[in-house]
């Protein structure tokens, strides 16, 4: 697998995503490679997707070393610079059947935590009242 070129009925390549929901909700996406910004990682994990993060900057460090420590995904080495090697390195290894179970179980783990505590509203509700008390 990825030993070589990738078949291109594998890859859609567009322009823009209209609906990055629409991508992740997808059966045939079983892991999401991105910068490691707060909505990519959050995204990801609302949709219970393990992750490759190749972060690039300041909070994006961050984010892509709470994806490793949690067990979520990975974050690439050799940061800022990823190479095509290192790419299909990690994605082959992520989708080793006992590598994705558990990076995908953490991922359905967390999932579930962030929804039992309210989600997304409690989060902007509890933003709406340390705006309010300033």
């Amino acid at each position: 697998f990825l030993a070589g070129p990738v078949p291109a009925e594998f890859v859609m390549k567009t322009n823009w995503v209209q609906d990055v929901t629409a991508i992740l909700k997808h059966p045939a996406t079983k892991i999401t490679v991105h910068h490691g910004g707060g909505n990519s990682t959050n995204e990801s994990l609302v949709y219970e997707k393990p992750q490759l993060v190749f972060s690039q900057w300041t909070d994006c460090h961050e984010l892509g070393a709470s994806v490793h420590k949690f067990g979520v995904g990975r974050q690439a080495e050799n940061l800022p610079h990823l190479t095509a090697n290192e790419l299909r390195r990690n994605i082959v290894e992520m989708l080793e059947p006992a590598e994705y179970a558990k990076m995908k179980a953490s991922a359905e783990h967390w999932a579930l935590r962030s929804r039992l505590a309210g989600g997304a509203s409690a989060c902007a509700s509890i933003a709406e009242s340390i705006a309010a008390s300033s």
